[in-house]
């Protein structure tokens, strides 16, 4: 160990100085620790949560990436802390390669007061040449911790998914986000309830948007932009209970727009109380549902579904309800 200016070195990276020195323990930035140091510094934080210290001086602190940073290991991103660029589209930027099949970024799973409250803002996180068997940003918690934060981020070029959610991890907000040519650029798991996501582009999927394939109650998914996803924009897919997809626009999703499995072969009941309100279907976008596309009754709990725009009217036409726009193929 020794001392270089305001930072103590260990082994081959810079850390920090404690408080009382010149720099901010709480906020710092990539160039005074180095690009080469990021992994060590975040792990440091992590192990820090993990033993209960909260009088670390990095704890509940700012790391803002100002380079552009290529990075051949996943990182995992302490609870209790905010990684921050410098814009969506701004220098800083973290370009993952070579991550043999692991996602690029994991939320710190830790049990306690000490979960939770991980943010990610003004970041672009890239899948380079040598991501084609990666994911992006996977939040798995099965302890439980939720309140995670991600704002005015770009996710793109993962071959797996763009953000994967498993395991019990609730309150998850997504805002401002381009989520953008990965293989799903969505893939929500089992109890990851009452996620968000507000005003988003999620476009260029190799398969789905977003796509629900395990139990989940309390989504809401508004305000975003689905374009390009191969597969479609919106599939539900799974025991659901209460996912609300309000005022969202839909183009060129294979015709696609969205897609709710709300009964099985058997004809029983599965994605409860969906409602699917306000959005805007453009060109060949559809709604793909049982209880209209199959002529069904409607029950308690059935997919409701009201004030929808639709650019395709068909000739034949009788029914002045608009909402039948959306379910009529030409």
């Amino acid at each position: 160990m020794r001392q270089l200016g305001h930072f103590t070195r260990f082994s081959a990276c810079a850390v920090p100085p404690p408080s009382g020195h010149s720099t901010n323990p709480r906020f710092i930035f990539l160039r005074e620790i180095g690009s080469q140091c990021l992994k060590s510094f975040l792990d440091t934080v992590v192990i820090a949560n993990a033993k209960g210290y909260t009088n670390s001086p990095y704890w509940g602190g700012t790391l803002v990436v100002d380079q552009v940073v290529e990075m051949a290991v996943p990182l995992t991103l302490p609870a209790k802390f905010t990684l921050a660029g410098v814009g969506i589209n701004g220098g800083g930027r973290l370009r993952f390669r070579n991550l043999g099949g692991e996602p690029a970024l994991r939320i710190q799973n830790v049990e306690g007061y000490h979960s939770g409250y991980s943010v990610v803002r003004d970041l672009a996180i890239e899948g380079a040449s040598g991501a084609e068997d990666a994911g992006g940003v996977r939040i798995d918690n099965p302890g439980g911790a939720g309140n995670h934060f991600f704002d005015n981020v770009l996710i793109d070029g993962f071959a797996k998914f763009g953000v994967q959610g498993l395991g019990d991890s609730y309150s998850v907000h997504f805002a401002n986000c381009i989520v953008r040519d990965n293989g799903t650029n969505f893939h929500l798991g089992a109890n990851c309830n009452t996620w968000r996501l507000t005003d988003c582009i999620i476009q260029g999927g190799k398969a789905w948007g977003v796509l629900i394939d395990a139990p989940l109650n309390d989504l809401v998914i508004s305000g975003c932009r689905f374009q390009g996803n191969a597969s479609g924009g919106i599939r539900i897919a799974a025991d659901t209970f209460g996912v609300m997809v309000i005022g969202n626009g839909f183009a060129e999703n294979g015709g696609v727009g969205i897609s709710v499995r709300s009964q099985d072969a058997m004809m029983q009941m599965r994605a409860l109380s969906t409602r699917i309100v306000g959005n805007i279907m453009l060109g060949a976008e559809r709604i793909v549902d049982p209880w209209f596309t199959g002529g069904l009754p409607a029950q308690p709990q059935s997919t409701q579904v009201a004030f929808n725009a639709s650019t395709y009217i068909p000739l034949d036409l009788t029914d002045s309800d608009e909402r039948l726009y959306v379910y009529r193929a030409k």
